[in-house]
């Protein structure tokens, strides 16, 4: 029993630390997951940039020294070098990818295989426990059975007594077999109730042993592979909120560009300390942390 008391401690812990590190690994999976689906659309999207300008050096191939050839020749150079960054960063995620979820199908095996042994460990204690439950209760019945016997022959002797001496000892004799009564009775009281519930939780011993067999029969668990226990584990303190997306910064030359009056755009951004007016789409931005450390003090720009 002491045994088993200590394999369910260490099971608890070591489920406890399972679960905590699949919950930090899912948020890493899910960033990665994130990642590559960005990354998917990026590519596509370079994928069909090259193909434009692919379009426009097969129009002008005639003349491949002209600037419309060179130009696309340049931007797509320029786009497949991207590209290959792109793909890099795609194999390296799917990598890191697929050893996290890897990784996640070792703990959930090793959390399986772990959960069918207690299971069938729980399922042997029930049976045993059954097994003492009713051995006790035949016991108990037989001493009822009894002290019932005893109880009923001490009255009689105390109804049929001649002398007071006979009644005396036939008196004494009654309380000690209606106190060996009681405690039988109590004895077969609880060793009833032992039986009942030994009998519900063989019942429900079986069942959870059936779900959980039936659970790892979905994994391939290898007796001979180190699966990790986490001793030595412990999550990053914030790993809750590692993945969350960061809200950006309000740009506030923006903010106040758009609430100013005034037709002239120019004019409004450059009335505001510090900020950068785009002639291409008119708009108003706050500079660069590069630029502010550049010390330039930039009133207009043409991007």
């Amino acid at each position: 029993m002491k045994e088993q008391r200590l394999a369910v401690i260490e099971f608890d812990r070591v489920n406890g630390l399972r679960e905590e590190a699949q919950g930090y690994r899912e948020g890493l999976i899910a960033w990665y997951e994130g990642e590559l689906e960005g990354l998917e659309t990026s590519i596509g999207g370079i994928e069909d940039d090259i193909a434009a300008e692919e379009t426009i050096m097969d129009d002008n191939a005639g003349d491949a020294s002209g600037s419309a050839y060179e130009d696309a020749y340049d931007e797509k150079e320029s786009l497949v070098e991207t590209l290959e960054g792109y793909e890099d960063d795609e194999e390296e995620y799917e990598e890191e990818l697929e050893e996290l979820e890897l990784e996640a199908l070792w703990d959930l095996t090793a959390a399986s295989h772990d959960a069918w042994v207690m299971a069938y460990a729980a399922y042997e204690s029930a049976e045993e426990y059954l097994e003492w439950a009713e051995e006790d209760y035949e016991d108990a019945d037989a001493a009822w059975y009894a002290a019932d016997e005893e109880l009923w022959e001490a009255q009689f002797e105390q109804t049929n007594s001649f002398s007071n001496d006979e009644y005396f000892a036939a008196t004494q004799r009654v309380d000690e077999a209606q106190m060996a009564y009681d405690d039988a009775d109590n004895w077969w009281i609880n060793a009833n109730d032992n039986l009942e519930f030994a009998y519900e939780d063989l019942e429900d011993a079986t069942e959870a042993w059936e779900e959980a067999e039936e659970d790892y029969a979905n994994y391939d668990y290898d007796p001979t592979q180190e699966y990790n226990t986490y001793d030595d584990w412990e999550a990053p303190d914030n790993f809750d909120d590692m993945f969350e997306e960061e809200e950006p910064e309000a740009d506030l030359c923006s903010e106040d560009f758009e609430s100013r009056a005034g037709d002239n755009k120019k004019l409004k951004c450059l009335a505001m300390d510090g900020c950068i007016f785009n002639r291409v789409d008119a708009s108003c931005r706050s500079p660069t942390e590069e630029e502010l450390a550049a010390g330039a003090v930039i009133e207009d720009e043409s991007v």
